[in-house]
């Protein structure tokens, strides 16, 4: 699934808004982005090096 809109932009009273369109982007370009932004442990793996192993182990 991909994202057909814009990316959302931030306003001055409207984070909450704002957060949930992100987070919903973010997921929609692949999970394991959104779960960058939530880990601080998350390493990206050189696309050479990702297999599904890999991937399901850092979860």
């Amino acid at each position: 699934m991909t994202y057909s809109g814009k990316i959302p932009v931030l306003g001055l009273d409207s984070y909450p808004y704002w957060k949930g369109r992100m987070e919903a982007f973010l997921v929609s370009q692949r999970q394991d982005i959104w779960d960058a932004t939530q880990s601080t442990t998350f390493v990206v793996l050189p696309v050479a090096e990702r297999t599904t192993q890999d991937i399901v182990a850092q979860h």
